[in-house]
């Protein structure tokens, strides 16, 4: 494998296990039904990955490189078990499962694509022993979010059943059937099988099985050049389909790069790159703000997505976002864990890369303005059921200033059918409002770096990095463990 080959197939994986731990992270308010219709796509994936990865010949690693057909036995026999069922029945998938298969997919694709290069040096040994340990760890902590929500949706369905206690009362219609509660709750028990059973490999590989993980240094102007797509893609998507979905999916990307900015900076602070008090005083403090106000908008779009909203999306709105977080990856993410400001030191030239983040704190006032523009579009739908929801939830928290419209906020055919809807006047007024604070903040964000001034050199002529600073101990970057759309709620 080239090196360009591993660093695709590296963050391939790497963006799978992250989507994994989000999957888990919302395995309490998702549809075990959705997810267990796309669980196996999941698991097909990863076998193909698998059996694309070149066999290891050592007699230690065959041991276990039977893990992964049991896996796939014991997936294919639990799906076609549940075909024909009433559960999970037909129906929509789920987002990030999805968006697992997809990735893993492509690195399967990569890989088979060239099958050149049947040498097993160390470093390619040891970054297919990492390859395979990151793809068991994500199939153990996507199970273990299956099997929470599984379980979750077991007890809800027995406090239903419990609640029936008249034999003359007849049952709501949310009220579980037989059949239906026995295939849920042995769903539950055999995923819960899978994650024993993955989770055995994941005990003995992971995370010591990536400290040989190759990593090759970051592709110049990577991020620069997925900066500027994104916002060209973004500018066109929302103007040629400013759908819900796609503001969503802009306002979450937005997050993120607000985000990445501010770890950035920070490192090119610590590094001597900016001037670390005007930064902590004037633009940090600018930037928290404007990534508050963009996590705000997300979470007010998120009220009205489903779970598989972003299958939706443009997809080449989709692409761009994705590379945006790859390239924020590639430069601020080490294996399990965000990359501290000597870390990120080494690998780019924070100069550069500050100047690349004032020029996307720029274009972020840009975007915030064509959101608010799509906003008002009078194609934009959201679930009829949603809209109706976070309308009353809008309506109680202004009290009596609001009053229903005499036909409702959504109208009674599109709640049955919970069909796509147009956004009520109050839901679009609140999403405005969001997105004013977005574009003023952003403003000031843009402001406040425009005083920032790059060094070619520290202010004592020395290059903060890795090598020359072994004993020199730096904060890790603040942030979240992930860089990209963060889970809805």
């Amino acid at each position: 494998m080239s090196a360009e080959d591993r660093r695709s197939v590296g963050e391939l994986l790497l963006d799978s296990e992250l989507a994994a731990r989000d999957v888990l992270m919302d395995a309490d308010e998702v549809d075990g039904a959705a997810m267990l219709r796309t669980w196996g796509e999941v698991v097909e994936s990863a076998g193909d990955l698998w059996d694309s990865l070149p066999r290891p010949h050592m007699s230690t690693e065959d041991a276990d490189y039977s893990l992964m057909a049991q896996l796939q036995a014991m997936n294919g026999h639990l799906m076609r078990a549940a075909r024909g069922r009433q559960w999970p029945g037909e129906g929509d998938p789920d987002e990030r499962l999805l968006r697992i298969a997809e990735n893993l997919t492509r690195a399967s694709d990569l890989l088979t694509r060239r099958r050149d290069s049947p040498a097993m040096s160390p470093e390619v040994r040891a970054d297919l022993g990492a390859a395979r340990a990151r793809l068991v760890h994500t199939l153990y902590i996507g199970a273990h979010g299956v099997h929470v929500t599984l379980d979750r949706e077991v007890r809800n369905m027995q406090a239903r059943r419990a609640a029936v206690r008249f034999p003359e009362r007849s049952p709501g219609p949310d009220y579980p059937n037989q059949l239906e509660f026995q295939a849920v709750s042995r769903t539950r028990d055999r995923i819960a099988a899978f994650e024993q059973l993955a989770g055995s490999y994941v005990s003995r590989t992971y995370p010591h099985a990536l400290e040989g993980e190759h990593k090759p240094p970051p592709q110049a102007d990577r991020l620069r050049q997925a900066l500027a797509t994104w916002d060209v893609q973004a500018h066109r998507g929302l103007s040629r389909s400013p759908s819900a979905e796609n503001i969503f999916l802009a306002a979450q990307t937005q997050m993120m790069i607000a985000q990445g900015g501010q770890v950035l900076l920070r490192a090119a602070g610590q590094a001597g790159r900016i001037d670390a008090d005007l930064y902590a005083t004037r633009v940090g403090p600018a930037m928290d703000n404007a990534h508050a106000a963009w996590s705000n908008l997300s979470r007010s779009w998120s009220h009205l997505m489903p779970p598989h909203a972003l299958v939706s999306a443009d997809r080449s709105l989709v692409e761009a976002a994705n590379e945006v977080r790859a390239a924020y990856r590639d430069v601020a993410y080490d294996r399990t864990r965000p990359a501290d400001a000597i870390e990120i030191a080494d690998r780019v030239d924070l100069s550069a890369t500050a100047q690349t983040v004032q020029q996307s704190i720029s274009s972020s006032v840009d975007v915030a303005h064509v959101i608010g523009h799509a906003t008002h579009a009078p194609d934009v739908r959201a679930p009829a059921r949603l809209l109706n929801v976070r309308a009353q939830q809008l309506q109680a928290e202004r009290g009596e200033t609001v009053d229903t419209p005499s036909g409702g906020w959504v109208t009674a055919g599109e709640h049955v059918n919970n069909a796509p809807a147009v956004l009520p006047d109050l839901v679009r007024e609140e999403l405005q409002a969001r997105t004013d604070e977005v574009a003023a903040s952003t403003s000031v964000a843009m402001g406040a770096a425009s005083s920032l001034e790059t060094r070619t050199s520290s202010p004592t002529g020395t290059t903060l990095s890795g090598r020359s600073h072994q004993d020199r101990t730096v904060a890790p970057a603040a942030g979240s463990h992930s860089f990209g759309p963060q889970p809805h709620h």
